[in-house]
């Protein structure tokens, strides 16, 4: 029983980390897309000048 309850810790732990990891990977891919958009935007306005 004890086993049962350390072990279900055990994988909220983990649970809890990798959607930690997740929001952490989805959160720099964001902000990349965010540095090209922003890169485009650059090139377009000097292309415009």
């Amino acid at each position: 029983r004890l086993n049962r309850e350390r072990e279900q810790k055990r994988q909220k732990r983990s649970q809890e980390s990798n959607e930690m990891r997740e929001t952490r990977l989805t959160r720099a891919r964001e902000q990349r897309a965010n540095k090209r958009t922003a890169e485009s935007v650059e090139k377009r306005e000097s292309r415009l000048k």
